[in-house]
């Protein structure tokens, strides 16, 4: 299984006119690949993920592995709110090529995937279905559900289930995800206000929309390899 430390860009979806512009994408990507980014999300929310047409996202895809060097991480969205059109997505997304897959909490009955039981049967199922690592991905303020950290736990016990990228800004749940999961699972936060805290409680990083800048993306990587340095998890970040 690759490493996921380090600070990651959830890169954005270029488009002429309405239609998606691979060729764009990769020329964006061409740039970043020049700073120390540890790798990329490809088709997360910053990427518009929601609006795009199964087409469209294979097609982003397929240049993005195209213009991302083997020594970067290539993680790609794939969550639905259908357990088996994530699957689809997911064994999609490892035919083109990526690393591991992030996948939202699936939020459009919300009653219903609010239960913690719900949501270790989704992660899961699509864990063990997976040929990629399967990254968990938290976000509440866009699906309306928070992933508790006890359920967290329980999900990362599943061998193909690598991290969590956490954007619900909570620096308490998440020192009690580190504390409740294994050492080899990565805890990534969304937000540049919650890097340092988190790397001082042991997180792995960021996936971070304030990095997609090349001078930010070294200062920003420069500062989570000294400050990761040496964390009660022993990481090491990659970037």
């Amino acid at each position: 299984m690759p490493s996921f430390d380090g600070v990651f860009i959830p890169v954005t979806t270029p488009f002429r006119g309405d239609d998606v512009a691979p060729e764009r994408l990769q020329a964006n990507l061409q740039k970043w690949n020049a700073t120390a980014l540890a790798g990329y999300v490809v088709l997360g929310s910053t990427g518009e993920f929601p609006m795009l047409s199964e087409a469209e996202r294979d097609r982003i895809l397929v240049a993005a592995r195209e213009a991302i060097p083997k020594a970067k991480a290539f993680i790609a969205g794939t969550g639905t709110n259908s357990t088996l059109h994530t699957i689809r997505q997911t064994r999609r997304a490892a035919e083109v090529g990526a690393d591991a897959a992030i996948v939202i909490t699936p939020h459009y009955f919300t009653k219903g995937f609010s239960q913690g039981a719900a949501q270790v049967r989704h992660y899961l199922a699509v864990a063990d279905a997976s040929p990629i690592p399967i990254m968990i991905y938290n976000f509440p303020l866009n699906t309306g559900i928070n992933l508790e950290a006890e359920t967290v736990a329980k999900i990362a016990q599943h061998p193909n289930v690598c991290g969590i990228k956490d954007s619900s800004g909570n620096i308490p749940q998440a020192a009690q995800i580190i504390d409740q999961t294994p050492k080899t699972f990565h805890v990534l936060v969304g937000a540049a206000s919650a890097l340092l805290p988190s790397l001082a409680i042991g997180s792995s990083g960021g996936i971070l929309c304030w990095a997609s800048s090349a001078r930010a993306s070294s200062a920003t990587c420069t500062r989570s390899r000294r400050a990761g340095g040496g964390t009660r998890r022993g990481r090491s970040p990659r970037a």
